[in-house]
């Protein structure tokens, strides 16, 4: 029996005239850890920004447990169980990490406007769950003793961290990693990798990473997909995609020609 969880089928987007992603198809099972790669510009943000809800697809359909969330706004993806992580961190820099995870909660805990302003007991209750929720998830994913500091304060690899505990804060079904070690240098980027294997094995999550470093795919992936000019070149295990051609010209380029030894 099938675990699929996302489906997405014959996606086109286009910027005016610039196609930037073009019969696109993509399955991914309940419990994968699936890496997307490709050169710059290659259609990989497009991908995120239309299973998220940021932007529309021209053509095709997107399915998420068996919903059809091809015009669903983000807010919609992200209460059915989507979240996601940005290249670009995009933290609350002027509030303390806890703050940080505490709003994400608030997405399945809030009690509503009135209860919040005029402080009921009802609201007083939810804001104690919440806050403990937050600090557990601080310390799975080992960023307990930074609760009270600001967040603009971290090493820029916990502030990576604080970002994954924001994600699993949402109760997500499916992650969507985009370049979660970008700016990181060789030790952050090993913390980063195993903090991402443990969210997965511990958490029964589906997780999709766009990444850069090849090392990092490699290294954690099961399947990936190749793309290359908005179309997928490749999809296969990382042993599979190392030995592709086209995948390989696609990164390096073709080799030129043999010179004619007689010219």
């Amino acid at each position: 029996m099938s675990n699929k969880l996302l489906h997405a089928e014959k996606l086109c987007k286009k910027f005016g005239g610039v196609t930037a992603l073009e019969d696109y198809n993509l399955t991914l099972e309940e419990g994968e850890l699936f890496g997307l790669i490709g050169p710059n510009g290659a259609g990989k943000t497009t991908v995120f920004n239309l299973f998220t809800g940021v932007i529309h697809s021209t053509s095709g359909n997107i399915f998420f447990k068996g919903h059809d969330v091809t015009r669903s706004r983000a807010d919609k993806n992200t209460s059915l169980g989507i979240a996601r992580t940005f290249q670009n961190i995009r933290l609350f820099e002027d509030l303390t990490v806890l703050d940080n995870i505490k709003i994400a909660f608030h997405m399945h805990y809030g009690r509503g406007l009135f209860p919040t302003l005029l402080n009921l007991p009802g609201f007083r209750r939810t804001e104690r769950e919440i806050e403990a929720h937050s600090l557990e998830i601080m310390n799975f994913i080992g960023i307990l003793n930074y609760q009270d500091e600001l967040a603009r304060n971290l090493p820029y690899g916990d502030q990576r961290k604080v970002e994954l505990a924001r994600a699993l804060a949402t109760d997500p079904k499916l992650i969507l990693l985009d370049e979660p070690t970008a700016g990181l240098n060789p030790k952050e980027t090993e913390k980063v990798m195993k903090t991402i294997t443990y969210i997965f094995e511990h958490n029964k999550l589906t997780i999709l990473l766009v990444e850069h470093d090849m090392k990092v795919i490699m290294g954690i992936c099961r399947r990936i997909q190749v793309l290359d000019q908005g179309k997928v070149l490749a999809l296969g295990t990382p042993d599979e995609i190392k030995r592709d051609q086209k995948v390989i010209e696609a990164y390096l380029g073709k080799p030129r020609a043999k010179r004619n030894s007689h010219a």
